[in-house]
């Protein structure tokens, strides 16, 4: 009986990396004649635009129990507390991330087929898969753009540290493969920005993490946006009412302002800057606002090495 792949990723929310990575890897084993099933249940972050946007996954877990032969496989996360929960760890079978902590516990479990390295977008290790298949020349242009878009979102158009020169290889091919205009950047960038100020609360809601810092609780919302100027003038009581509802002291905003090329981070309380200021050495704080920013962009995976390196 021929096995079926079930692609997936993590919960509760899934951004353009994760969507992305799900849509071409399962266009790339279908073109292998593989069976495959995309499932999701978790909600999309604003990182996934509306022309983006498309039925190619199902979010109905029963279909798994009709599936007697299966493999999972996960893409843009390792960790196991936060993938779906249907996911059955002693059935999946690969591994591709970029988030690091858990490349010896699959190595253990999956060999060679654990592929977490530290590049700056999961995308970026799909694409490698295209070229290690010698499928390049058949990416649909909507797979090409969406590892694209992918990319420039998770290495914030290559300012992240985390960004390599494979993403920035793979960038420079995928614009080969789809309708690839000098505007490209800027207009993602642009219609990510529209949707969170339409929809503020439901996008921080989208991309906030709680994590466990060293027995400590700290709830860190992130946003990414072309220019902060209109969130900062009209959103910022929005902000403030999701912060103060965080169940955890040590609570704060970051907003990442790409077209200027630093961070802005909003603070729920005091303790919550004092926290931040004894672990990064790089903010300056304006007197007038009380906000942090930051001397270059920063994502908040790098906040938290920052903070783990200092402590």
């Amino acid at each position: 009986m021929e096995r079926t792949t079930v692609i997936t990723s993590g919960a509760p929310f899934i951004d353009i990396d994760a969507y992305a990575c799900i849509f071409a890897y399962q266009e790339l084993l279908q073109k292998q004649g593989k069976k495959v099933l995309s499932l999701v249940t978790s909600h999309p972050n604003a990182s996934i635009i509306h022309r983006y946007k498309k039925d190619f996954y199902s979010r109905d877990t029963k279909m798994l129990w009709n599936i007697p032969e299966k493999g999972y496989v996960l893409v843009d996360v390792s960790d196991p507390k936060h993938f779906e929960s249907f996911v059955e760890e002693k059935e999946v079978t690969n591994v591709f991330d970029h988030h690091p902590g858990f490349e010896n516990f699959w190595k253990e479990k999956i060999g060679k087929n654990a592929v977490i390295e530290p590049v700056g977008a999961a995308a970026t290790l799909i694409f490698r898969e295209y070229k290690k298949s010698q499928f390049l020349q058949e990416i649909s242009p909507f797979a090409a753009e969406l590892l694209a878009a992918a990319i420039l979102s998770n290495t914030l158009s290559f300012q992240a540290q985390i960004s390599t020169q494979e993403d920035k290889d793979a960038y420079a091919e995928l614009s080969a493969y789809f309708n690839f205009q000098e505007q490209f950047e800027s207009e993602y960038f642009l219609e990510v920005q529209r949707t969170i100020e339409n929809t503020i609360t439901e996008s921080l809601v989208n991309d906030s993490k709680r994590i466990d810092f060293l027995g400590q609780k700290i709830f860190i919302a992130q946003l990414e946006v072309f220019d902060a100027e209109n969130i900062l003038r009209s959103k910022t009581e929005d902000i403030s009412n999701f912060l103060q509802n965080s169940p955890d002291n040590i609570t704060f905003l970051n907003l990442i302002e790409i077209g200027k090329g630093r961070n802005v981070i909003i603070f729920k309380n005091r303790d919550s800057k004092d926290f931040l200021l004894d672990h990064l050495s790089d903010i300056n704080i304006d007197t007038h606002t009380g906000y942090g920013f930051t001397p270059s962009v920063v994502l908040r995976k790098e906040i938290l090495t920052k903070m783990y390196n200092k402590a």
